[in-house]
């Protein structure tokens, strides 16, 4: 299972109020009647305000973590790969099953995703700079 991670499970209600606003067809029509200078300057502005809120990397990633706990209970899968939470993961959750959250992508991410050929699969590798962080 692969995703960005944002609305996952229980919390990230910010996200889940702000995904239901621009869903919302009225509040889409309404936002069609501001000026595009206005629309880009409110966007802006969210966007900066949402940054400078306390650092929330371990809560998003112990909520992405905690999904996956309760997905695999009835949906078995080998690897659950997220990267929301912006810190660099590999976690356990059954014998068969890992977490790996890739960590940061923007700043200079430390895992890149590399699919190999054997045979008549493809097998995906997360590397990290220390080495492969795990096999999928």
């Amino acid at each position: 299972l692969v995703g960005h991670g944002d609305g996952l499970g229980e919390g990230d209600s910010g996200y889940k109020i702000t995904k239901s606003i621009f869903k919302n067809k009225i509040c889409q029509y309404l936002f069609r009647l501001i000026h595009p200078d206005l629309g880009m300057k409110l966007g802006t502005s969210l966007s900066k305000s949402n940054k400078i809120k306390k650092d929330k990397t371990k809560k998003n990633n112990d909520r992405i973590y905690n999904f996956c706990k309760k997905h695999e209970l009835s949906n078995s899968n080998h690897a659950y790969i997220f990267g929301h939470s912006h810190r660099e993961s590999n976690i356990q959750i059954s014998k068969s099953s890992t977490y790996f959250n890739t960590g940061e992508w923007i700043n200079g991410s430390n895992l890149k995703l590399k699919p190999f050929r054997r045979k008549n699969n493809i097998q995906l590798s997360l590397i990290s700079i220390s080495g492969i962080l795990g096999e999928l």
